[in-house]
């Protein structure tokens, strides 16, 4: 009974083995004995996972995506116990696993062949381990099924599979902060790995997220933020993503975590304890990455976190003068996005966002946008980069609100210098406290985009706020709001004011009076 459902279910399978751990020596990289692994299977997001790769595996889902932290275990159930249970379950079935050098997928194979080696696998499956093909990163049953691992750059030609795996393509922090190795690993999933895929294949990709253009950040929809479940991504592909975090930090992580954690929970506390996490949340950066897998350090680098203000009620209309800025994207089908902001300027100086649009719209999108905002707002000028409304935006602009019956002002700054400069009157604002974001979704989703300026290529937010910033010496403040007037007296008549005084006075008195 217990081999029927080791068969059955991978659960089942990962309880009914010795699981590779570390090897008996260390030293020797060759090494074909390990240590069995110390934990068992009974943390709940080890269950999570190998569920959600049995559904990879029985073709429920076709894409699937992994991040946890380090020392989670997600490698050893999805790189090292899946594919020996596909392999054993399915005569002929064909494995290929990834990593971002050759010698870490051949170690993870070297495990899996070291399961596939034991009596127990044999017992269940009743395969073994061919003496045909038996290289830690090639290997066959006799079954007919065959395993290959590589490094995510060296190519795989001429062989295919029924499920591909991918685990950890990128090294480390430096690897990951250069684009050119982010762009090359991302083109070697293109065009090397997917290509080698079945018809109906399944691939899985695990990791920690080390950068927010990592592979799994340019497949994730560019306002990806932490959520699990099916979503639709980049490639065109539905993907089940499964987000774990090590800390549930508030109720956004809360509503978010695919175990139902509460805030405060810190991930497999059986297993770790609260202060073996303390070294990292020191580090905001490698926490908000590795750890969090949101690869974003909640300081930033060029805007900080704690310069942002918020606001619930916005300042009364009349106590403002409104300002519209645009970054507007004037070059049809290059997939920029188009951003509108609505800024209110009261008394004491102080910046107020009211407005936002974000798009990648044609200019009759974002020319309706703009006749919108004007006709809720009134802005006393809209701002643009100049050379954008030189470029042919401006008459279609004038012409196209004139039509509609609204006439404002444009007003243009030069734009010279690298963006971070251009930024910097912006940025200085922002620090002193004098700019107000109001508490909404978007406001926030903003706010993560700034903050990871300027290492993205999105940076359509930094330009639109750049333009306020270098309008900050010609802004208009607000006024002061307006004061209820005093009452004035009332005038009387002289037999009116008779009735106000004491009749035991004479008219002498009411005249003294």
């Amino acid at each position: 009974m217990r081999r029927k459902l080791a068969r059955e279910t991978l659960i089942d399978f990962a309880g009914s083995i010795d699981i590779p751990g570390k090897p008996i020596n260390p030293a020797d990289e060759e090494s074909e004995e390990f240590s069995v692994i110390e934990t068992p299977v009974r943390a709940k997001h080890h269950l999570l996972i190998l569920q959600k790769y049995q559904d990879l595996f029985e073709g429920r889902i076709r894409r699937l995506m992994i991040y946890a932290p380090p020392g989670s275990a997600k490698s050893t159930y999805g790189s090292v116990v899946f594919p020996g249970w596909c392999l054993g379950k399915v005569p002929g079935f064909r494995f290929i696993l990834s990593s971002y050098a050759s010698d870490i997928a051949k170690k993870q194979g070297r495990k899996t062949r070291a399961i596939a080696r034991s009596n127990k696998f044999k017992g269940i499956f009743g395969t073994e381990l061919s003496s045909e093909s038996k290289a830690a990163d090639e290997w066959s049953l006799t079954n007919g099924s065959e395993y290959m691992s590589n490094g995510i750059l060296a190519g795989i030609t001429g062989n295919r599979a029924n499920i591909m795996g991918i685990d950890d393509p990128v090294k480390g922090r430096d690897e990951a902060n250069s684009p050119t190795i982010r762009e090359k690993t991302y083109e070697a999933y293109q065009d090397d790995l997917l290509t080698r895929l079945l018809p109906y294949g399944g691939l899985f990709l695990i990791q920690t997220r080390w950068h927010w253009e990592d592979l799994g950040g340019m497949i994730l929809p560019e306002n990806w933020n932490g959520e699990s479940g099916q979503i639709l991504c980049r490639d065109g592909m539905v993907w089940e993503v499964v987000c774990i975090p090590a800390l549930i930090e508030d109720e956004d992580f809360a509503r978010k975590d695919p175990l139902g954690r509460k805030v405060g929970e810190f991930l497999w506390p059986e297993w770790f304890p609260a202060d073996h996490w303390t070294p990292y949340i020191a580090n905001a950066r490698t926490w908000s990455s590795l750890y969090q897998q949101r690869p974003l350090p909640e300081t930033g680098d060029y805007f900080k976190k704690e310069w942002f203000r918020w606001y619930a009620n916005q300042p009364a209309r009349d106590t403002i003068r409104t300002y519209g800025v645009g970054d507007l994207a004037v070059t049809d089908g290059d997939g920029d996005w188009t951003v509108l902001l609505i800024w209110g300027i009261d008394v004491y100086d102080n910046l107020y966002l009211l407005d936002y649009y974000r798009e990648q719209a044609d200019s009759l999108a974002w020319g309706y946008q703009i006749l919108s905002m004007h006709r809720d707002w009134s802005p006393f000028e809209w701002v643009f980069e100049a050379g954008q409304i030189e470029k042919g935006v401006g008459p279609f602009l004038n012409k196209f609100l004139h039509e509609n019956k609204v006439y404002t002002v444009f007003d243009t700054v030069p734009c010279t210098g690298d963006k971070p400069s251009r930024c910097q009157s912006f940025r200085g604002r922002l620090a002193q406290g004098k700019v107000y974001f109001p508490g909404k979704p978007w406001a926030h989703e903003m706010m993560r985009r700034l903050l990871r300026l300027w290492g993205s290529s999105i940076d359509d937010e930094g330009d639109a706020c750049s333009l306020i910033g270098l309008k900050l010496d010609r802004l208009l403040s607000g006024k002061h709001p307006k004061q209820p007037e005093k009452p004035k007296p009332s005038s009387m008549t002289f037999d009116e004011l008779l009735k106000l005084t004491d009749p035991k006075k004479d008219e002498r008195s009411i005249y003294r009076l």
